[in-house]
């Protein structure tokens, strides 16, 4: 499968979705089974504010790098900062 997530209900004996107060379709929806995440997945990190950079140039661009580590909407921030400097690279060679 190519999934990332999948869904998988809760069982009935389940201590949550036995529980009558919580409805069963949000017990299963929100509390679900987690899944491992595939290998080749970067791990969510973001940028470690406690490194130092020799300049400010060097300190934006290792905060845009982790841009890619550090949750779904700033890795696609991050993919578009790297498409960003390829098309540069490419402006700059002849």
């Amino acid at each position: 499968s190519d999934e990332i997530l999948s869904f998988q209900p809760l069982a009935d004996n389940n201590a949550v979705s036995a529980n009558p107060h919580i409805p069963s379709v949000s017990a299963s929806a929100v509390l679900g089974e987690s899944a491992s995440m595939p290998d080749d997945v970067p791990i969510c990190k973001g940028h470690d504010f406690n490194t130092a950079c020799t300049s400010d140039k060097d300190n934006i661009d290792s905060i845009m790098d982790s841009m890619l580590t550090t949750g779904f909407q700033a890795t696609n921030l991050g993919k578009a900062v790297e498409e960003i400097k390829r098309m540069r690279a490419m402006i700059s060679t002849p």
